[in-house]
């Protein structure tokens, strides 16, 4: 808009929109463009054009009624209760999905039917048990029904799918001497452990893979294994492994290599694809922020967040995610690097950057910053997480319930067998199974001795009327299986789970506009769901006449708002100053007016006689009216409590510019 021989009362109607512009708060405030922002917050774009309140967080599974132990609020009874550092998909061969939970120094498994939680180790694995975030965290890796885990402080364990409790120890890496290791992943049926301690002595740079489809057999041997190693050379510290396409990348320190299948007596080739040995700027810092979106990786580096794929030649800090980072990087730990943690959600497009701040007493991330890769878009939630995690939870069925319906065993029975987990279930669900008798034997009550051993008399012609098999009848173990078998988990019922830092929880994302924490951990735990902030703030404005003074009528808003039985409200603010302050900052010379809370209500039409029907007049937009004005405009929507689903896609104002006399 020019200045030049215009008058207050020659307003102009200027829009800005849609509201999906760039977060900056790493520049000077004049440098922001008129439809980016100083501040996002619990903002997200669905389309273009369209920028929504985020959706908040509650319980896992807190749709299940009655409710038990879903997300581990009791952690079992422990009493010390600790940060979730490791959430991991576990999938068996069968097609059955585990959620695996680790802390520093326990491993559950969840059973998705009963909610409840099996502790794969207490043992005291971990080192020194801290109540506050550990630098000290599990990592998980799987081939078949095998898992492994390791936590670079003892040696690396594994655990059976479904296996009783317990970890236990690779032979083979006792007999080639590896008594740790920092890194665990598996590909293309291969197990590689990576940044060992080998013969008392830790090898960085050093990788160790398994034999095809045995992830514990690690001992080379010409024409029957695979299993190898290879040394990247020295000043190589492996930080993370992750396969990207068709290829497998070693993030290290000072670089990032590249290993392929050969498909000889090498087994794997490998090539360094990007070095920076003095510095190392571009390369991974934090360990357990690089994440995979299937096309290319996101990290945090030193000064910023980068991004990776096979197609560049090296790592690439995006402008536009950098202008949006710079309250990480300001107040990072630097010194416990394992603390910051990043997850990707495929349902929406989005990496989530959790990290702990410089000086934070519990050392556990306090905050997130989120960043749209599909529509280039960054937003802060004032909320830390320790573990992401997409999980997919299988709709199979559980023994307990199978037990009950065939009336193998009746509830107390069960308890006291310790089938039903003992102290898992919260509230003990009552079985609706109508038996006639128990089974008083699993074929007959007869006996006989095999082999010097007295057990039932299996060779009967006929088992007893209330033996187990007669209770089952004819049905046959293919059959029992069939359900399961047809029955995979739903990809469309994907979650995107997270390790909430403020009550030590798993949370689902995405499933209502609170932000629910436990406050009570015994028993089934009670909840309260807090409200919260979605804020978008301008920079300053000039209307591309940064000599004038501005003088604004009105501000309207075009939004559209879900049907809320009572409806939240927008609360939208404007600042003036005569220079392009930061509107961050508190103690900026800008002016702020706060302007009349509107409601987001559901739009509707405005009956104003009897014989106009209802639906045939639209609602009119949200406006204020005003008249105030200086040289720099600033502009700020907000939206608080719980909530207020709605979405925005322009603002317009109408301003005129008068010339300045000096």
């Amino acid at each position: 808009m020019a200045a030049a021989g215009l008058s207050p009362q020659e307003f102009r109607t200027v829009e800005i929109g849609p509201l999906t512009g760039l977060i900056d708060t790493r520049s000077m405030p004049h440098e922001i463009p008129m439809g980016g922002y100083r501040w996002v917050e619990n903002m997200m774009v669905l389309s273009r054009g369209k920028t929504c309140r985020r959706p908040g967080f509650e319980r896992l599974f807190a749709e299940t009624t009655p409710y038990n132990n879903q997300d581990l609020h009791d952690q079992l009874t422990f009493s010390d209760r600790q940060p979730i550092t490791l959430l991991f998909e576990a999938v068996s061969t069968t097609g059955v999905h585990r959620l695996i939970a680790g802390t520093q120094n326990r491993l559950y498994a969840l059973n998705t039917g009963t909610g409840t939680w099996l502790t794969i180790s207490d043992e005291g694995f971990g080192g020194l048990p801290l109540t506050s975030c550990s630098d000290t965290f599990w990592t998980a890796a799987q081939i078949e029904d095998t898992l492994v885990f390791t936590n670079g402080i003892d040696k690396p364990k594994y655990w059976t799918f479904d296996a009783p409790p317990g970890l236990n120890d690779i032979t083979d890496l006792h007999t080639l001497n590896i008594t740790k290791a920092n890194v665990v992943a598996s590909w293309k049926g291969v197990m590689f452990y990576a940044n060992v301690v080998a013969d008392g002595v830790r090898v960085p740079h050093r990788l160790v893979w398994s034999d095809f489809r045995k992830p514990l057999s690690l001992i080379p041997s010409a024409n029957v294994s695979i299993a190898g190693s290879h040394d990247l050379g020295y000043g190589e510290d492996i930080l993370a492994i992750l396969p990207l396409a068709d290829s497998l990348l070693i993030y290290t320190l000072h670089g990032i290599w590249e290993a392929q299948p050969t498909g000889d007596d090498s087994v794997f080739s490998f090539r360094q694809r990007y070095a920076e040995p003095l510095t190392g700027n571009g390369c991974l810092a934090y360990k357990r922020t690089i994440i995979s979106t299937g096309d290319e990786h996101l990290y945090m580096g030193r000064d910023g967040i980068y991004v990776y794929n096979l197609y560049t030649p090296k790592p690439n800090r995006v402008d536009w995610i950098y202008r949006a980072s710079a309250t990480i990087f300001d107040e990072l730990e630097t010194s416990l690097c394992g603390l910051h943690v990043a997850g990707w959600n495929p349902l929406t497009k989005e990496a989530w950057f959790s990290w702990a701040k410089m000086g934070n007493n519990n050392r556990c991330p306090y905050s997130s910053l989120v960043v749209n890769t599909q529509y280039q878009f960054c937003d802060y939630v004032r909320r830390g997480f320790s573990a992401f995690v997409n999980y997919s939870p299988s709709s199979t069925g559980n023994l307990r319930d199978w037990i009950l319906e065939q009336c193998i065993c009746t509830e107390a029975e069960l308890e006291v067998s310790g089938v039903d987990q003992g102290a898992a279930f919260c509230v003990t669900p009552v079985s609706t199974a109508n038996c006639g008798s128990d089974a008083t034997s699993i074929y007959s009550t007869g006996s006989m001795t095999y082999f010097g051993i007295t057990t039932e008399n299996f060779d009967a012609s006929n088992p007893d009327a209330n033996s187990l098999c007669a209770i089952l009848g004819s049905l046959t173990l293919d059959q029992l299986c069939s359900e399961e078998q047809q029955t995979q988990a739903c990809s469309a019922a994907q979650r995107f789970v997270m390790a909430s830092t403020d009550d030590f929880t798993v949370k689902q994302y995405g499933t209502i506009y609170a932000h629910e924490i436990c406050t009570s951990f015994a028993v089934c735990g009670s909840y309260t769901q807090y409200g919260y902030d979605s804020i978008l703030r301008s920079g300053p404005i000039d209307f591309k006449a940064p000599n004038a003074m501005k003088l604004i009528k009105r501000m309207l808003l075009n939004c559209e708002a879900d049907f809320q039985t009572v409806p939240n409200n927008v609360i939208a603010r404007l600042g003036f100053a005569r220079q392009p302050s930061d509107p961050n900052l508190t103690n900026c010379p800008i002016m702020w007016r706060i302007l009349p809370a509107k409601q987001l209500a559901c739009a509707s039409p405005k009956v104003e006689a009897d014989h106009i029907a209802a639906g045939t007049r639209p609602n009119l937009a949200i406006q204020w009216p005003t008249f105030w004005g200086e040289h720099f405009i600033f502009w700020e929507l907000k939206v608080s409590g719980t909530g207020g689903p709605s979405c925005f896609s322009s603002i317009n104002f109408d301003v005129a510019a008068r010339p300045v006399r000096i």
